[in-house]
């Protein structure tokens, strides 16, 4: 039985490479180790800096923390009105170390500023160490998975509504 499925394996090989696979890249990410601050300010300093650039912020490991899982040890999502999203996070074994990623509408349309901002907030506010800084882009292709994101991070907002017992009007 196992040659059989080596050989289906085989025979699909081909159709399954030629297959396009279309990602969504992050317009940036950057990795910042914060070994002065406290997971706690990392994420109350974050927070603020994207409520002041106009975006909605949930602390889904705060959630996840409070019901008992622990998948990521810090994990915060934003979305703004210009369908702009940010996901900041970091691992349980890692807890020093955070990602950044930025998404916008493809296609790419980099906000410089904003980028800039971000990385001021890493290095300056924060006092931790920038890595791995990467810009990408998107083509109009990708809107579609992109715009499928954005309804994913509406409903855990949704959810956290419900879950905290709020009702948006």
């Amino acid at each position: 039985m196992v040659g059989l499925l080596v050989l289906f394996n085989w025979a699909l090989e081909p159709a399954i490479a030629a297959q396009a696979v279309l990602a969504l890249h992050a317009d940036m990410t950057f990795l910042f180790v914060c070994e002065r601050q406290p997971r706690a300010e990392v994420e109350r300093q974050s927070e603020a800096f994207l409520k002041q650039n106009g975006f909605r912020v949930l602390n889904l490991a705060d959630i996840q923390h409070r019901h008992g899982f622990r998948f990521m040890e810090s994990h915060l999502v934003a979305l703004d009105r210009d369908q702009r999203m940010v996901e900041i996070m970091s691992v349980p074994s890692g807890k020093e170390l955070y990602s950044f990623a930025l998404y916008s509408m493809p296609p790419t349309e980099h906000s410089t500023a904003f980028e800039g901002d971000a990385l001021r907030l890493a290095s300056g506010a924060l006092g931790c160490e920038k890595r791995q800084i990467d810009r990408r882009e998107n083509g109009p292709e990708r809107r579609p998975f992109f715009e499928s994101e954005i309804r994913r991070v509406e409903r855990l907002f949704e959810q956290a509504d419900r879950l905290n017992g709020e009702r948006r009007l």
